[in-house]
This record gives structure tokens, C-alpha cells and sequence, in this order.
């Protein structure tokens, strides 16, 4: 939760820059804030909800992902400087289900993809590389713990901001 707060927060959101929606996923997906100009309104809806730990609806939360942005993304902006933001820690409970909503995902974004930890294993790890956009060493964000990825914010965003509007400093 820290890692998206902070990330949020160097986000440079509004009306000409970024629009932001968040989507929680493990068991269940659920829409936390539609596509949003409203970087403080996001933050107070992230930090009130929990993480829950189960299994993995990533084919589910792929497609929840895309109707987040069918409904609110701007039409305007160019496929290359949309981004899906994808935040994994485990295998998806549908593989094959998981690759083809991957497909859908890139066909209208940016596909990055966050694996966290080892618990996906070599073969998830892979997998996770082939649903990120071309070229996987630029859209396959690796940590190797929940507890590291606030420690990673800077270098995810010197990857992501030439198609992100960030501020390149904080108050971490």
C-alpha cells in the first residue's frame, strides 16, 4: 500500500497530465476509484482498504482493467502513454485465460508488469514477461518484496515517465 501511496503521490495528475483508476485484486476484483483527476480523493480510498491474501484473479483483473478504461480514459491520449500498472504476487489462477486478457490489455496500453517476490516461481515469471508489452526488459518492473517496492519508486519512475507526467523528487 505504501508502494502505490508513494507512486500516486509523484504523479502530476490533472486535466492535461495523468488520470488515475485503481483495481484491488486476489479472490475477488473490485474497482477502488474509476479513472480520476482526483489525486487526493485516490490517496484517502487507497490508504482505507486492506490487501486481502488469497489466490490470484489476474485474467478477471486484467478485464476489469479495461473496462476502467473503456468507461473513463481519455480517448486522446496515444496507446504507447496509457499504462496498466500491474501488481503481482502470485500465479493466476487461470494461466491461459490470464494470456489472452493479457493480449487485449496490450492491444489498447501499455502493459507493465510488477512481479513481486518468488512466490509465481520460474514459470509464472515467465509467463508474467510474455503479458508485458514489448520489450519485456522495460515493462517487467521485478522487487522481491512488498516491503522493497517503496524502494523502487524511483527507478520505476525514470522507466515509466517519459510516458507518465512525474515529479522526479519526493518526500520519501
Amino acid at each position: 500500500k505504501l508502494f502505490a501511496h508513494n507512486l500516486i503521490e509523484r504523479l502530476d495528475m490533472g486535466e492535461n497530465t495523468t488520470k488515475v483508476g485503481l483495481i484491488r485484486f486476489s479472490k475477488k476484483v473490485d474497482v477502488i476509484e474509476q479513472m480520476t483527476f482526483d489525486q487526493a480523493g485516490l490517496l484517502t480510498k487507497l490508504d482505507a482498504i486492506s490487501f486481502p491474501q488469497s489466490t490470484t484473479s489476474t485474467s478477471l483483473a486484467f478485464s476489469m482493467a479495461l473496462d476502467v478504461l473503456k468507461a473513463g480514459g481519455r480517448k486522446e491520449v496515444e496507446k504507447s502513454k496509457t499504462i496498466v500498472f500491474f501488481v503481482t504476487d502470485g500465479k493466476p489462477n487461470n494461466a491461459e485465460a490470464s494470456d489472452k486478457m493479457a493480449e487485449s490489455v496490450r492491444a489498447g496500453a501499455r502493459l507493465v508488469v510488477v512481479p513481486v517476490g518468488t512466490g509465481m516461481g520460474a514459470a509464472g515469471l515467465e509467463q508474467m514477461m510474455s503479458w508485458a508489452t514489448f520489450p519485456p526488459e522495460e515493462n517487467v518492473l521485478q522487487a522481491p518484496s512488498f516491503e522493497a517496492l517503496p524502494t523502487k519508486i524511483s527507478n520505476f519512475i525514470a522507466d515509466l515517465c517519459p510516458d507518465l507526467t512525474c515529479r522526479e523528487t519526493s518526500v520519501e
